[in-house]
């Protein structure tokens, strides 16, 4: 686990790689959720990223969303008053990342990313529930992607839908990846 601030000190983003893998560029990921933050006039956050197995995340989407199947990303939106700084907790996918990495050939810590920034959309108030809404969430992600210096592949994987959590405590969850049959424009 790591603590320390990133690179944008408003913001503390910390990253628990809670699998057996070791090569997790947690300092990219941090840069990639500092970077939606700050595109989108967030003054202050804290943010958590847990790493995790396809079996701790359907543990998880069962538990919050009575979904028994694993994911890619959940988002949980935890205090979200603008007079205080955002907080939240992303939980990513290592298993998925690796299995949609290879097959989008694009790298693993790529994936990771993108579902970095994609949570972190969803912290910050972007839904993808509807269509013109999920344009503009992947619009946002490949921009953000870009900025990130990464032109992701025309079919790689995306994170496309959303769907209800609850209350104001809600989960963000994105589908699972064979339901996914957007791509990037």
């Amino acid at each position: 686990m790591n603590d320390s601030k990133s690179p944008i000190a408003r913001h503390v983003v910390t990253i628990c790689n809670e699998t057996d893998r070791d090569a997790i560029d947690e300092e990219r990921l941090r840069r990639g959720v500092c970077l939606v933050l700050e595109e989108h006039g967030v003054d202050s956050a804290v943010i958590g990223v847990a790493i995790v197995t396809d079996e701790s995340m359907q543990e998880m989407n069962r538990k919050y969303l009575n979904h028994d199947y694993p994911t890619d990303v959940l988002s949980f939106p935890l205090k979200t008053n603008s007079l205080e700084p955002l907080e939240g907790e992303l939980a990513i996918s290592f298993d998925t990342a690796a299995r949609l990495a290879e097959e989008y050939h694009w790298s693993a810590e790529d994936e990771l990313l993108l579902y970095a920034i994609h949570g972190t959309l969803h912290l910050v108030g972007f839904t993808d529930e509807e269509e013109e809404e999920k344009m503009k969430m992947q619009a946002q992600e490949r921009a953000m992607l870009m900025k990130m210096g990464l032109t992701p592949p025309e079919n790689a994987a995306r994170p496309s839908e959303s769907v209800g959590g609850f209350g104001e405590n809600s989960a963000h969850l994105i589908s699972q990846p064979s339901k996914t049959s957007e791509r990037l424009q």
